[in-house]
């Protein structure tokens, strides 16, 4: 039987698949020479041999057909394995056992891969081209005893993990998140261009479409520089649901999201948004009639439940994929928490282990760290960034850069300002209104870029007081000096 073996990035992680010689002493001291602290071991396995194969290490096994012995730790799935094994030595290895859901969870965020016989006898598997693309051969032997050949292939530098979302098949990083009033074309070009690897327009109302709004057609809008990028509905009428999917072919989507997460209570009242998590029925009512209408992949964002007592997004992401949901984006609070307190990522782990579509991870992503750490715990395929964009559209370099293992240099205050103004000047230009109305709604996102400057207050003031494209070149240079000034 062929095994994989997959090696994590920071804590050294390695996993295993299959039956492994642990019996043949040449073997087993191969594998010790690989290994650096501890073992963890996932997967169904049936001799208990393994639990003893290799008694100065740390095992962690995950099994239900395997009997606890003594130095086994038995968890549920590998962001637990993960973090078990940090938590009780930072270089512990884990192997892992298991076919594609192991390969989507752990393979792609591996250093060293191990197989048993070449790469080439995986060409069958979905991921073998980005495993290709990312890895290269170090060495190999063959097993003195089960007539196996050991390859180890070691990450390309500058490498990283390929996902798949609605049929795209991008960077396993960031996307940026939908934010109605904040993500317009300007933010998502800029974002974009900054390392999100997809975008989704701001919220369109169903109904709206249906009625013709110029507004919600506005909405609709999709430039070159934002694609691949997806186009939100939101409503709770099945039948005007469907005919505002087929309206927004017109646009070509790259794929149509669904919100079902909203809690602003003038969405709620009409009964979408969130409150689509109380009526399932009729939110898969709704999933049905947009598939029906669209040639392009649907998708659905959602909170984890109404109320700390009413948590339900295991059961209503299991209605969305068989209602025919392509991807599901958690945001891991409820809908009266709004955007205060934490966001429970153990909710979307458990979104993310109910499911087999993609789960994108949403929620309290502030930097880098917490990406890597929120990829860690849900196992998510994917997460979006939202409010830590506001003024940082960098927050995706970082994070591309922190998952590609390559130093990432912050802006200077130069280049935030260059930043900002380009933003305003985007802005003027796509809003088709005059610049003295224009200039209002560059106001808030002017502010953001003020955050950890000299001053920074004072100068968030002068831009919610800002009445021309000038006055804001004034303010750039102004903060310019002020921070030069007090290094």
């Amino acid at each position: 039987m062929i095994c994989l073996i997959a090696a994590a990035a920071r804590n050294g992680v390695i996993g295993a698949g299959g039956r492994m010689p642990w019996n043949i002493p040449e073997d087993r001291a191969y594998f010790r020479k690989l290994t650096t602290g501890g073992t963890v071991i996932m997967g169904r396995l049936t001799f208990a041999e393994v639990g003893r194969a290799l008694p100065d290490r740390l095992n962690i096994v995950v099994s239900r057909s395997l009997q606890a012995v003594p130095g086994v730790h038995i968890v549920p799935g590998l962001p637990e394995a993960i973090a078990l094994a940090e938590r009780l030595r930072p270089e512990a290895d884990i192997f892992l056992c298991g076919g594609e859901r192991i390969y989507r969870e752990g393979l792609f965020r591996a250093q060293r891969i191990y197989l048993t016989e070449l790469a080439e006898d995986y060409a069958g598997d979905r991921y073998f081209p980005a495993f290709r693309s990312m890895f290269t051969l170090r060495e190999s032997r063959t097993s003195a005893g089960a007539h196996l050949r050991y390859c180890v292939y070691e990450r390309l530098p500058g490498s990283i993990a390929q996902t798949e979302i609605a049929g795209i098949r991008v960077p396993q990083t960031a996307m940026l998140a939908p934010m109605a009033g904040v993500a317009d074309t300007a933010y998502r070009q800029l974002c974009r261009e900054m390392g999100a690897v997809l975008c989704v327009g701001e919220m369109i109302s169903a109904k709206g479409l249906c009625y013709d709004s110029k507004g919600s057609a506005d909405l609709c809008r999709i430039t070159p520089a934002e694609r691949p990028m997806g186009l939100q509905l939101f409503g709770s009428e099945p039948e005007c649901m469907g005919r505002a999917a087929a309206l927004v072919q017109a646009y070509q989507p790259d794929w149509i999201d669904i919100n079902m997460g909203c809690p602003v209570t003038k969405v709620v009242r009409t009964g979408a948004g969130s409150a689509l998590l109380r009526t399932p029925e009729l939110a898969a009512e709704c999933v049905h009639a947009v598939i029906k209408a669209s040639s392009v992949p649907v998708t659905v964002k959602m909170r984890i439940g109404w109320d700390a007592e009413n948590i339900c997004a295991v059961a209503f992401a299991k209605a969305m994929e068989a209602a025919g949901a392509a991807a599901l984006t958690v945001h891991g609070r409820t809908k009266t928490q709004l955007y205060s307190g934490k966001a429970d990522w153990s909710v979307i782990r458990q979104v993310k282990q109910a499911v087999s579509i993609p789960v994108i991870g949403n929620g309290d992503v502030k930097s880098a760290a917490d990406c890597l750490a929120m990829y860690r715990e849900t196992g998510a395929d994917l997460v979006a960034v939202g409010r830590a964009s506001y003024g940082d559209p960098w927050v995706f370099q970082e994070i591309d850069c922190a998952l590609r293992g390559i130093p990432y240099t912050p802006p200077t205050p130069e280049a935030r300002m260059e930043m900002m103004l380009r933003h305003i000047r985007m802005i003027m230009d796509y809003s088709g209104k005059p610049p003295q109305l224009a200039i209002r709604e560059a106001r808030k996102h002017a502010s953001w870029y003020m955050a950890g400057s000299r001053s920074a207050a004072a100068f968030r003031a002068r831009c919610y007081r800002l009445t021309s494209y000038a006055e804001a070149e004034q303010l750039a240079a102004d903060l310019i000096n002020e921070n030069q000034h007090t290094e």
